[in-house]
């Protein structure tokens, strides 16, 4: 099938590279994703594949042949949501929302899935397999991490033993696949801070407790102490990226809010960065006399690839691009990716695909400028639907 599928979404690049532009120039963020779902929807439907809506009418579930008959059921999933970033790429493919767009290449995971689904029809057609099935999952909130767990509620991996998912990744070239089994992501905890003081006059800080003072020595301490107590072998990322208070230039506020995220590899780091927050906010409270509370939120576990899944798309890859074109990833992503969820219930892999190529701005995930190589588009579209029908005809 390899050939002959490589000749077919050839025929289809023209429609994948539209495809990617218009969610490109039309990004939604997370939980407000209903005019990509209606547009997906409605390609997919348009090439005759039965759909079905997700809940709250966000997402989309395709399904090829029959799980009340078949032994084996695979998943391919990818996410469909935005992220809040300016978008500052100078391509007419720009997107249209302010302050909102495809940074972390969901436009392109869609879009290679709808390729790998065109492709897989075309071999149920000429197959007509009855013992197997195909899921295809359009996520939404994967950058909120709860739209995996809100699908899973809701029955998408019934009867599915298996689950495959992917990312583009600028650091690598198309063409060219990162894999690794085991632990391929960090753990990542939300971060909320909130700093309580006493408001007053701008001019006279000594009347007041300043929120905004206690935040920044806050702030400083954790960058500088997280790392000088956690083990460096066992990596932790602290970062903050909101930093709000006040309303006026001359009015100390009462209240400043930070958040941020903690990722961790293993669950003795974790926790002994918590410990090491809670100090650091106990003691720059008891400094200034305002009142710090630091809070570990929303947790998206690590993505856990299954050895047999990941040798499954290695060797796939080797046939699609070549020997050398499959590459170990050798340490672990201290990103995080809701697909996690998913690895928890069922085999899985997870691969990075490079979308790196000449004359696209190679930026890394969540830059104002990102872009990728659109010849990723049939690359991942060939390698999803190899990997599919692989697993099922083993």
């Amino acid at each position: 099938m390899i050939e002959s599928f490589a000749n077919l979404i050839d025929t289809r690049r023209d429609f994948l590279v539209d495809v990617r532009r218009h969610m490109h120039r039309n990004p939604e963020l997370s939980g407000c994703e209903t005019n990509t779902t209606q547009y997906l929807a409605e390609l997919l439907r348009g090439e005759d594949l039965h759909v079905t809506i997700g809940p709250d009418e966000r997402g989309v579930i395709v399904d090829m042949g029959d799980p009340a008959l078949a032994s084996k059921r695979i998943a391919l999933r990818a996410d469909i949501d935005a992220i809040a970033v300016q978008d500052t790429k100078t391509v007419e493919y720009r997107s249209t929302v302010d302050n909102v767009m495809h940074a972390c290449g969901h436009d392109a995971h869609s879009t290679m899935l709808l390729g790998a689904l065109i492709l897989l029809k075309h071999w149920f057609n000429e197959k007509q397999p009855k013992d197997v099935a195909v899921r295809a999952i359009f996520q939404p909130e994967e950058e909120s991490a709860s739209g995996a767990t809100r699908l899973i509620r809701h029955g998408v991996l019934e009867n599915v033993s298996a689950i495959l998912g992917c990312h583009v990744d600028s650091s690598r070239p198309v063409g060219e696949v990162g894999i690794r089994s085991g632990i391929i992501t960090a753990r990542c905890d939300e971060v909320s801070v909130k700093i309580i003081g006493r408001s007053g006059h701008a001019a006279r800080p000594h009347e007041t407790i300043d929120p905004i003072a206690a935040g920044v020595q806050f702030v400083q301490m954790v960058y500088g102490t997280v790392n000088r107590t956690a083990d460096a072998r066992s990596p932790v990322v602290l970062a903050f990226g909101q930093f709000v208070g006040g309303h006026g230039s001359n009015v100390i506020p009462d209240v400043v809010e930070l958040k941020g995220t903690m990722r961790t590899l293993n669950s003795q780091a974790r926790q002994q960065t918590i410990d090491t927050v809670a100090n650091i906010a106990q003691g720059i409270a008891s400094a200034t006399g305002a009142q710090i509370s630091a809070e570990f939120g929303l947790t998206v576990p690590s993505v856990v690839a299954d050895k047999e899944m990941t040798e499954l798309v290695r060797s796939t890859c080797k046939t699609i691009l070549g020997e050398d074109k499959a590459k170990p990833i050798e340490l672990a992503s201290m990103g995080g990716e809701d697909f996690a969820f998913y690895t928890d219930h069922i085999p899985a892999a997870f691969f990075r695909v490079g979308s790196a190529g000449d004359g696209v701005c190679n930026l890394p995930l969540h830059n104002s400028g990102f872009d990728i190589d659109e010849a990723v588009l049939p690359v991942g579209a060939q390698i999803l639907s190899n990997c599919a029908i692989n697993y099922l005809n083993e």
